[in-house]
C-alpha cells in the first residue's frame, strides 16, 4: 500500500475511535452538562488532538500516552462520577484494545505461525493475499463491537448495579491485562534469568499496588452504601412511627367527634340501671380520653400528638414544662424527620429531668429564624453528669440519631451544658418549595 493509503487508513480509525469512546463514554457516565455536549465536546477534542500530533508527526508512544491524558481530563471535566471511577473508565478502550490485540495474536502464532508480524509484512500469510491495511480494520471493527457491547450492557445494568460491583469488574480486567502481556512476554522473549525475576518482581509490586487500591476503595463504597442502607431503613422505621401517629391522631378526632353519641350511649344505660356495662363502658372510653389531650402545641398534627404524649409524660413525673412551638408548617420540610428530631429531643430532656431533685424544668422552642428552622430545647440536669466528661452518655444516643437527621436534612446540631442545665439547638434550613406533607 501507498504511504498515503495508510495514512488514510490510520486517520480513518483514529476519528471512528474517537466519535466511539465519546458515544460509549456518554452512556455508561453521568453526563455533567447533558449527553449531547459530552459525545460532541469529547469527539471534537480527541479529533482535534488527532489531527495535530500527525501535524507535527508526534511518535506513537507519545501519542498513546498523550491521548490517554486529553481523554482522561475530558472526562473529569465533563462527568459527575467518582474520580477512580473516571480513571478507570478512561482505559477502557485502550484496556479492550490490549486484550483484543493480545488474544488475535496468541490465536495467529499457534493457527498462522509463519508471519512476520500482526502488522507488518506484505500479505497475511495462509490468507487469499489480502492487503495488510485490512487487518487493522478487521481488529479495528471487532474491537468497536465488543466496546459497543460493553457499553449496552453497563448501561442496561447500571441501574441494578452498584459502584462497588463496576469496579470490581474492571480490577479484574486490569489484573488480566497485567497477567497476558507477562505472559505474551515470556513466550515471545528469550529473556535471561535476571530480566525474568524483575519482571516478576515488577509485575508483583504493580499486582499489590492494584489489589491495595480496590479494597481501599472498595471498602469505602461499602461504608457509603451501610449508610446509605441505614438512612433508608431508619426512614422506613420513622415512617411507621409517623403513620402510628397520624393513626392515633384519626382516633382522636373519632373521639372528639363521637362525644355526643357517647354521652347518650352513658345515659341509656344509666336509665336501664346496668351498672356493670355502664362502669365497664365509662372506663375503656377514660381510658382512651386520658391518652389523649385536648390542648394543641402544634400546628401539625403528628408533631402535636408527640408534644401532647411527652407534655403528659413531664407532668406525671412532676417536671415543669413549656412548649413554645411554631413555624413547622412554614419550613415546608419532612414531617417524618422532624417528629424524630422532637421525640429524641424530649427523650433526652426527660431522662435527664426526671433524676433532678431540684426544680425540674423543660422548655422548647421554635421558629423561623434567618431562613432556618429554629428549634431549641432547655432542661434541667443532675448534677452527677459532671462525673462525665461526655454529656451523652445520660442523654443515650438520642443525640446521635438528632445530629444524623440534622445533616441529613442539611442543618446543624450543636449543644452545651453547665451544672444544672442542658441546651440544644438544631438548625436546619426551610425548603422555599411547596411540598406535600405527610
Amino acid at each position: 500500500m501507498a504511504q498515503w493509503q495508510v495514512s488514510l487508513v490510520d486517520g480513518l480509525m483514529d476519528f471512528s475511535f474517537s466519535i466511539l469512546i465519546a458515544l460509549f463514554y456518554a452512556s455508561v457516565l453521568s453526563a455533567r452538562y447533558g449527553k449531547t455536549k459530552f459525545r460532541v465536546i469529547v469527539s471534537a477534542v480527541m479529533i482535534t488532538a488527532t489531527i495535530i500530533t500527525d501535524l507535527l508527526h508526534t511518535p506513537q508512544t507519545t501519542k498513546f500516552f498523550l491521548g490517554i491524558f486529553i481523554l482522561m481530563g475530558c472526562i473529569f471535566i465533563l462527568s459527575d462520577d467518582k474520580p477512580l471511577k473516571k480513571i478507570l473508565f478512561t482505559f477502557i478502550p485502550y484496556i479492550s484494545d490490549i486484550l483484543l490485540s493480545l488474544t488475535y495474536l496468541s490465536l495467529r502464532t499457534i493457527l498462522l505461525p509463519n508471519f512476520d508480524s500482526a502488522y507488518g509484512g506484505q500479505t497475511l500469510t495462509g490468507l487469499s493475499r489480502i492487503p495488510n491495511a485490512v487487518e487493522p480494520l478487521l481488529l479495528f471493527i471487532v474491537e468497536m463491537l465488543v466496546l459497543f457491547l460493553i457499553s449496552k450492557w453497563i448501561q442496561h445494568k447500571k441501574p441494578k448495579m452498584s459502584d462497588l460491583t463496576i469496579i470490581y469488574i474492571l480490577s479484574i480486567i486490569i489484573v488480566q491485562i497485567f497477567i497476558l502481556t507477562f505472559l505474551m512476554h515470556i513466550y515471545y522473549a528469550k529473556v535471561s534469568i535476571l530480566k525474568f525475576i524483575l519482571v516478576l518482581i515488577l509485575y508483583m509490586v504493580i499486582s499489590i499496588l492494584l489489589t491495595v487500591l480496590v479494597i481501599r476503595y472498595s471498602i469505602r463504597i461499602s461504608k457509603e452504601q451501610a449508610k446509605q442502607e441505614f438512612v433508608v431503613n431508619q426512614y422506613n422505621l420513622l415512617s411507621s412511627q409517623y403513620d402510628q401517629l397520624r393513626n392515633n391522631y384519626v382516633n382522636y378526632k373519632k373521639l372528639r367527634h363521637d362525644l355526643k353519641d357517647h354521652i347518650n350511649v352513658i345515659n341509656g344505660l344509666s336509665q336501664k340501671a346496668d351498672k356493670e356495662e355502664l362502669t365497664e363502658y365509662t372506663s375503656k372510653l377514660l381510658k382512651n380520653w386520658d391518652s389523649l389531650s385536648a390542648k394543641t402545641y402544634c400546628d401539625v398534627p403528628a408533631i402535636d400528638i408527640i408534644l401532647a404524649e411527652k407534655y403528659n409524660m413531664a407532668t406525671a413525673n412532676h417536671i415543669r414544662t413549656d412548649f413554645l412551638v411554631g413555624g413547622i408548617k412554614e419550613a415546608n420540610l419532612d414531617n417524618v424527620y422532624l417528629c424524630s428530631i422532637f421525640s429524641n429531643l424530649l427523650n433526652n430532656a426527660l431522662e435527664a429531668s426526671k433524676y433532678c431533685t431540684t426544680n425540674p424544668y423543660i422548655e422548647l422552642k421554635s421558629s423561623i429564624q434567618l431562613g432556618n428552622l429554629v428549634i431549641t430545647c432547655r432542661n434541667s440536669m443532675p448534677q452527677v453528669i459532671r462525673k462525665k466528661d461526655d454529656p451523652n452518655h445520660n442523654h443515650g444516643y438520642g443525640l446521635h440519631i438528632i445530629k444524623d437527621l440534622s445533616n441529613l436534612l442539611g442543618g446543624n446540631f450543636v449543644y452545651e451544658h453547665d451544672e444544672h442545665n442542658f441546651t440544644a439547638i438544631v438548625t436546619i434550613p426551610i425548603n422555599d418549595k411547596e411540598e406535600v406533607h405527610k
